[in-house]
């Protein structure tokens, strides 16, 4: 199991890594079949508010799809300058442990975010009661994850009692969570 890593650690990658940059795009990348899935769970009404957003692969996708892109928050500078050469929305500079969830979204997508996070029960703790919430982990261990799942039913043990109404998706190596917050 790895060890949660410092903003220098997601710069370095987002600066060097070709499957982050200009280039590559949502529909193409890594993430695509997760993104489409995310997609898929979208409707026209959803205020969407992207908890590490990285360098604004989805939030292109989302934007194009015509969704209402609220915001995209990462506390990456080098992700957020892709972020804003790649699409038109607005990026937020911000570590999510320090985030208040103060917007007026009414959904939440963190693709690929929790697993890097020590504290991530306490901040989908404070995301408001009634909230959409479309999230993925992964199935494997990597140096930058605090933690991955085996199981959809190790998914649902650590995240299933902040839910209502969820379900878990199997997408290759990843899960995809989708639920009301309680």
């Amino acid at each position: 199991m790895g060890k949660e890593r410092d903003v220098i650690f997601y710069d370095t990658i987002f600066k060097s890594s070709e499957a982050y940059s200009l280039e590559t795009s949502g529909y193409d990348c890594r993430y695509a079949e997760v993104y489409n899935k995310s997609l898929a769970n979208l409707t026209k009404d959803d205020i969407i508010l992207e908890l590490g957003c990285g360098t604004g692969q989805l939030a292109e996708m989302i934007v194009k799809g015509g969704f209402n892109y609220l915001q995209g928050i990462d506390f990456s500078p080098e992700a957020l300058k892709i972020a804003k050469q790649r699409v038109s929305a607005d990026f937020f500079l911000c570590d999510l442990n320090l985030y208040r969830f103060y917007s007026d979204y009414n959904t939440i997508i963190a693709t690929e975010v929790f697993e890097h996070i020590i504290n991530d029960l306490e901040i989908i703790a404070r995301i408001k009661k009634g909230t959409k919430v479309i999230f993925s982990v992964p199935t494997f261990n990597n140096a930058a994850h605090v933690r991955f799942f085996e199981t959809p039913e190790t998914v649902i043990e650590r995240y299933g009692s902040l839910f209502e109404d969820y379900t878990v998706i199997t997408i290759d190596k990843i899960f995809l969570f989708v639920g009301i917050k309680k």
